[in-house]
Order: structure tokens, then sequence, then C-alpha cells
């Protein structure tokens, strides 16, 4: 994760190894590539979940497949959590993800509810069954805090949990 900015999951090496089709980060992100359309612009405000208010300019456009989300360098990031090693139904979860975008459209303030921090958060209960439903407005930073202690062993189906 970066502060403040982005939030990603990034697969492990051992996991890339055992997987060759896995991608090395998923995320929810905005497409800005070659012949991407002009992001729709409107006005935004509302309160982040520590009470903070903000008044921005939002963003609107079409979302990237999560799989091509650029990678956070590790050594740049604010955060980074460890969830541990995923199983073999959760890396395939996790490849259909990778493989699509999160939701057609991508919208920086969560208005929508379609930023990565709530893309991230899809990924996190549809792939490991987590019960993570961030405030409307979240930023990365916050998910993290409320991810922090999440491990793919914490999984909920016991025919696919790691432990």
């Amino acid at each position: 994760m970066t502060y403040p900015g982005h939030i990603q999951y990034q697969t492990s090496e051992s996991e890339r190894e055992r997987y060759p089709d896995l991608a090395e980060a998923v995320g929810h992100s905005r497409y800005t590539g070659p012949g991407s359309p002009r992001p729709e612009r409107f006005p935004i405000s509302g309160y982040f979940p520590d009470g903070q208010y903000f008044s921005v300019t939002g963003l609107r456009g079409p979302a990237i497949r999560s799989g091509d989300d650029a990678v956070i360098d590790r050594q740049h990031a604010s955060h980074v959590i460890d969830h541990g090693e995923m199983s073999d139904a959760q890396a395939g979860r996790f490849m259909d993800w990778q493989n699509r975008s999160i939701y057609p459209t991508y919208e920086t303030s969560g208005w929508e509810y379609s930023n990565c921090v709530h893309g991230h958060a899809e990924v996190g209960r549809s792939v490991f069954g987590w019960d993570v439903y961030p405030d409307q407005h979240a930023r990365p930073q916050d998910l993290a805090d409320q991810m922090g202690n999440l491990r793919v062993r914490n999984y909920n189906s016991d025919s696919d949990s790691d432990g």
C-alpha cells in the first residue's frame, strides 16, 4: 500500500513458482493507457472514517484488468501486510480475478464504492472469505488497518483452509 494512494494484493515468488500464470499484483485502477477516454470529473465531498472532511474533484472512467495493475515497489510502500500463502483453490479464484476488472468502472473517492479500497475488499471477500466492508470513503491506510491481522488461514471454508 502507498500512503496516500493505492492498495493492491501482491503474490509471492513461491506462489508464482507454484502457479506460473499468477499475476504479480491484483488491484483496481482506472485505465489510462493509449486510447483511454478522458475521465469524467465531478465535485465530491464527504468525511473519511476518522471524521476528517474532504472536498475534491472525483475522477471516473473504465477500469483496467485487475492483473494489469502497476506493481507497487515494496521499497516505496508505506505498509506491507503478509497475509500468507494461498491454497490451490484460493490461487484459482485469484487468477479468475486477475483476468478481469474488479468493477467495470473506477471512481477515485469511494462515492460509488468502486475505488481501489473497495476493489481490494471485494477480492478479499471472494477469494479468501474475509468479512471486510470498508466505509464508503475509506482510504488505503484505513483498509490496511482493518485488514492487518487477516491471514489466508482465516479463510472460512473448511475444505479450502490453509490451517
